[in-house]
């Protein structure tokens, strides 16, 4: 089972590398560093935090954890944009759209100010790199264990959010994944960084197509419980759900057998 302690180290080891991109082995308590991200009240950003600043306190530099408590890019890139005036020794960022995000990220870089991105990328921008998932193969390894729970066929409802560079990458390996296979994904839903979208339209779904869908497939880390709530409301047990992440409403639901399996980073 994954354990949350490993995300904490995770993110405790990620500021050693900007620190030292960002003034080699010399540091001091004068030093800011930032890390960004959307929808930072969620348990995941709640343990990055924490790795984030315990790694600061070792290294007796200060950190910041900012960004909008909801999923909103533009307030991210905002967010952003001022810390970069603020010239900080360096900047993470969980970057929530690619596009929006890559000429702020590179005026950033010309300025001086270290870029490195986390849990989800800007490839074509000029961050210095990306730690995170492998992406595409979580998507392969979520693709499979859907394939196997259908006994490979059925129809498949996907909950994403389009613009995030990690999410298009599960999306895209659980394609490969079922290529070959008679699971075909029929409909992709943008939830909008909003769980109840998962919620209403999985409840639509239930009460006008529930015999032509036969799997949910949740990408990011809030839809799972929400399609396990809608479920169980209608007392239905004859569908799939591959949710992601191990927050501690989603495990439960799996330990109830609604949520067939999530996928741990």
């Amino acid at each position: 089972m994954f354990h949350p302690q490993r995300r904490f180290w995770l993110f405790a080891v990620i500021v050693l590398p900007i620190v030292t991109a960002a003034c080699g082995s010399r540091h001091d308590s004068s030093e800011n560093y930032y890390m960004v991200a959307t929808n930072i009240k969620l348990p995941y950003w709640e343990t990055a935090q924490a790795g984030f600043s315990s790694a600061a306190s070792q290294l007796q530099v200060r950190a910041a954890f900012v960004g909008p408590d909801t999923y909103d890019p533009k307030a991210e890139k905002q967010s952003f944009e001022e810390i970069v005036q603020k010239k900080p020794a360096g900047i993470l960022i969980a970057v929530a759209d690619a596009a929006l995000m890559k000429d702020s990220i590179d005026q950033a870089i010309a300025s001086g100010v270290p870029v490195v991105t986390v849990d989800s990328d800007s490839p074509a921008s000029k961050r210095l790199f990306f730690i995170g998932t492998n992406n595409h193969q979580a998507g392969l390894m979520g693709g499979k264990r859907l394939a196997q729970e259908l006994k490979g066929k059925g129809n498949v409802v996907v909950f994403t959010m389009p613009e995030q560079n990690n999410l298009a990458e599960r999306l895209q390996g659980y394609r490969d994944a079922l290529e070959n296979s008679q699971v075909k994904i029929v409909r992709v839903v943008d939830i909008k960084g909003d769980p109840r979208i998962a919620f209403d339209t999985t409840t639509e779904i239930l009460g006008k197509e529930r015999d032509k869908v036969d799997a949910f497939v949740c990408l990011e880390a809030q839809s799972g419980q929400e399609v396990a709530t809608v479920l169980n409301n209608y007392n239905i047990h004859n569908k799939v759900v591959i949710a992601m992440d191990t927050d501690a409403a989603t495990l439960d639901w799996v330990q109830k057998g609604v949520i067939a399996a999530t996928i741990g980073q």
